[in-house]
């Protein structure tokens, strides 16, 4: 079986691939990420183990990171992962790669065993700044939020009222400021007036009677 070393581009604008300069080892697997240009220069960061061991290749190093420049179209060494181990999973966040996780090599087995590795897992969490870290590429440009217009609130109809009857006030009259009825206190002195008058008149009536009945009776006694 043949393996060689190829760097293939998309360009996913053009929906067209093409050849570009192939890297200086070649791998069978790997992880891939690449830097934003926030806090370092963009390249491409391709982390894996060589698809030999020492054993087979003692020039080629065990475990590898391999540095993609798309601008200029290069590739370059950057440091080796930490203790060197494969089967992990990579990640990076603000141009700041994670390599977790994995199997790594402790050893490897004698001659008739095919020089066959013998594999440790790990449950570590590497961090890795790229080249170049604390420099913002000369062309970064910082993405632009996107601006998404309010909607437009939908006015509700607002159901007018249905008319409601209250029972018309009657009106109640206000009592005038002058009694009506002077009180009993007021209205004692003239009743007691009247009643005297009265008793006047009515002694007065009886005396008249009287007088003309006696001179009824003096006139009948004369004749």
């Amino acid at each position: 079986m043949n393996y060689t070393a190829v760097t293939q581009v998309y360009d996913c604008k053009e929906d067209t691939w093409s050849l570009a300069a192939a890297p200086t080892t070649f791998f069978v697997t790997g992880s891939a990420v690449s830097t934003t240009g926030f806090n370092a220069p963009k390249k491409i960061y391709v982390l894996d183990e060589p698809y030999g061991d020492k054993a087979v290749m003692p020039d080629d190093p065990l475990y590898i990171n391999q540095v993609y420049d798309p601008a200029t179209d290069t590739w370059t060494a950057g440091t080796s992962i930490l203790e060197g181990c494969g089967g992990y999973a990579a990640a990076i966040l603000k141009d700041t790669i994670y390599v977790i996780g994995g199997v790594k090599r402790v050893g490897i087995s004698g001659y008739l065993d095919g020089f066959t590795p013998i594999l440790e897992t790990t449950a570590a969490n590497y961090q890795y700044l790229p080249i170049g870290y604390g420099v913002p590429d000369p062309s970064y440009q910082p993405p632009t939020p996107s601006t998404t217009p309010s909607p437009t609130p939908t006015t509700t109809p607002t159901a007018t009222p249905e008319p409601t009857f209250s029972p018309t006030s009657t009106s109640t009259a206000t009592a005038s400021s002058a009694p009506l009825t002077a009180s009993p206190a007021s209205t004692q002195p003239a009743f007691q007036t009247e009643l005297i008058a009265a008793s006047a008149i009515a002694v007065a009536v009886a005396v008249a009677v009287t007088v003309g009945i006696l001179r009824v009776k003096r006139k009948h006694k004369q004749r």
